[in-house]
């Protein structure tokens, strides 16, 4: 078992490593990235240094579900958001006014300082953390919610039924395309329009709710900390 946990820990930090040096290397050498944001490439540098010392082997080990949770979304704002910035060429974010190149420098140095002081903390924690959660036993904690997701899945089809009707909807979330595009125009755009972003938006949110509910089943079936650390 202990033979297989590091064969995990070295192929997985290998693929991190890889692609953060793919990605990172890109970024630097890019030559239209526009004033203030230089200092892009050192995001998936960072995501892949703060993975192979701190998150790799604590994420295969404890196999917990926050830990699994912070690693994804850490990928997709270290590593996928600044490939996209770059390849798209959208650097525009929600102000009516664009922030000054010193200001994105400093945002930038904040996100690594972010992360990197996130992954010592998780590392500290979790090397600390004692299997008393897997000690519960099913008279000492039950963690309850109502049954069914029937409403959940409607609402969520519903949504994707309009989104199928408004396709242009999709092109007010700024994790797709240039937010600016849907700030400047939607006040002038129709209501289902509008009406289908806030769906899509709360159809995440229900999304979650999903997932969460079924932890709570597999806990309450195998007591397995997993499920709810």
């Amino acid at each position: 078992m202990e033979l297989r946990n590091n064969l995990n820990v070295l192929l997985s930090t290998l693929l991190v490593m890889v692609m953060s040096v793919i990605i990172g290397s890109y970024i630097a050498y890019e030559s239209t990235i526009p004033e203030g944001y230089e200092l892009l490439f050192l995001l998936p540098f960072s995501f892949g240094i703060c993975f192979a010392l701190f998150l790799a082997k604590t994420l295969v080990t404890k196999g917990s579900v926050f830990l699994w949770t912070f690693t994804v979304f850490a990928g997709v704002r270290y590593l996928v958001l600044p490939v996209l910035m770059v390849v798209q060429g959208m650097f525009s974010g929600y102000a009516y006014v664009p922030p000054q190149p010193d200001s994105i420098r400093t945002g930038l140095l904040l996100m690594v300082y972010e992360l990197v002081v996130s992954s010592v903390v998780i590392k500290i924690l979790f090397s600390k953390r004692t299997d008393a959660f897997q000690r519960l036993q099913s008279d000492t904690v039950s963690v309850d919610c109502s049954d069914g997701n029937l409403v959940y899945w409607l609402f969520i089809a519903l949504s994707l039924f309009m989104l199928v009707l408004k396709p242009s909807a999709l092109w007010r979330l700024s994790f797709f395309t240039d937010f600016s595009y849907g700030r400047t125009a939607g006040e002038s755009r129709g209501f289902i329009e509008l009406l289908t972003t806030h769906f899509l938006i709360l159809s995440k949110l229900l999304l979650f709710f999903i997932v969460i509910k079924k932890c709570r089943v597999l806990y309450n079936k195998t007591r397995r900390s997993i499920y709810v650390i």
